[in-house]
């Protein structure tokens, strides 16, 4: 008898709110000699959408282990396109040349042939098929599971169309985020439900997980990733995927507990201070300070920094409806009037740096003019 798992709570966001709805089909597995009826079922809270008792996932590692499906090394001029749009995707991350790379269910390796001639990657595999993994050491790409590659962490990882295979994907993202340097990323493609139409791709045995860009976002994130780059493709001529496809790169979050998210809140704070009283120390007695832009940065600077003690003359901000009133308790001037104020140093406290630069060019100031970004600046690796 085939053994089968009761999905009882949502694989993305863990909800017990679920429905099942009213569709099954019957598929003959000549693997087990057996027939198997696919049914679906929806989360109400957060709409994902799987089967409602698949195959437990050894038993779909046999299937696949043993799976008389053609398989050939040819390659198509539409695959080439594919495999370069793909390459792309993820060169807009990360420098592809010479990098490590696991793809996990390659096939027979047509992609990982194309990356280790185009980019001199060094390629790794993951395939349960027999057929394929023979095929695959044979042309010189190496099994995560020998023993020299045992401890292997890869600066890639490659699952193009294997997620939806996967019973328990935010686990499986898990052990494999275990797999990836803390600088590589994790490239994602699966059949995409953003859309209901003729070209988004059907039930399927082998499809236990349907993935629209929300709940595979809810499915990294508890899984410990970042996505850096999302895109949605449709090549109807493409045999292996003519319906919609989501891809998706990821990186590794870098941090995990509320300790972190304090410490770089910190760390933020204390750079806006460090920096403006660094500067304020450079000062002569008496020296003139001003700041431009009555922004919430400068409310910032005005509350948690000692600039209060020191000659402030005032705030600048072209904003009409701002100039001769208070900001903090300190007055607002129309930037016209920093030649004859003459400030020896203004703190630029609004996101317009360029424009700002730029006029104080045209209005002949000479002083010291500091920057928001320049406040900004917070050395992370100095923590590493």
């Amino acid at each position: 008898m085939l053994q089968k798992l009761k999905i009882e709570n949502c694989p993305t966001c863990d909800s017990r709110d679920l429905a099942e709805l009213p569709f099954a089909e019957s598929y003959h597995l000549p693997t087990f000699k057996a027939e198997h009826e696919v049914r679906v079922s929806l989360c109400n809270h957060c709409g994902f959408f799987f089967q409602a008792e698949p195959l437990c996932q050894t038993e779909l590692d046999r299937y696949y282990s043993n799976n008389s499906s053609l398989r050939t090394t040819e390659i198509a001029v539409v695959d080439k396109e594919i495999f370069r749009q793909q390459a792309s995707f993820m060169a807009a991350a990360i420098t592809l040349a010479g990098k490590s790379l696991l793809e996990v269910g390659p096939d027979m390796g047509q992609f990982l042939d194309f990356l280790r001639e185009q980019f001199g990657c060094r390629t790794f595999f993951s395939e349960l098929n027999q057929h394929a993994c023979a095929h695959l050491k044979r042309t010189g790409h190496q099994s995560v599971f020998d023993s020299s590659a045992a401890d292997t962490r890869f600066d890639i990882v490659v699952m193009r169309h294997v997620l939806e295979h996967i019973v328990q994907p935010v686990q499986y993202l898990c052990e494999l985020r275990e797999r990836i340097v803390d600088t590589g990323i994790l490239f994602l493609e699966v059949p995409d439900l953003s859309f209901l139409d003729s070209d988004t791709s059907g039930i399927s045995f082998e499809h236990v997980n349907y993935f629209s860009p929300a709940t595979l976002t809810r499915v990294l994130d508890r899984a410990g990733f970042i996505i850096v780059r999302q895109e949605h493709a449709l090549n109807r001529e493409y045999p292996v995927a003519r319906h919609r496809v989501l891809r998706m790169l990821a990186v590794k979050r870098s941090f995990e507990t509320k300790n972190a998210l304090l410490r770089h809140i910190e760390r933020q704070r204390n750079a806006i201070t460090d920096r403006v009283e660094q500067e304020l120390r450079k000062l002569p007695t008496g020296a003139k300070i001003a700041l431009y832009g009555a922004s919430w940065l400068a409310e910032k600077v005005l509350k948690q920094t000692g600039i209060g003690s020191h000659h402030l003359i005032g705030i600048f901000d072209k904003d009409e409806r701002k100039q001769g009133g208070l900001f903090c308790g300190i007055q607002v001037f129309d930037p016209a009037e920093i030649p004859a104020k003459n400030p020896d140093l203004l703190l630029i406290t609004s996101s317009f740096e360029e424009e700002i630069v730029n006029y104080l060019h045209v209005i002949g100031y000479s002083g010291d003019a500091i920057p928001l970004s320049a406040l900004s600046v917070c050395d992370y690796n100095s923590e590493q």
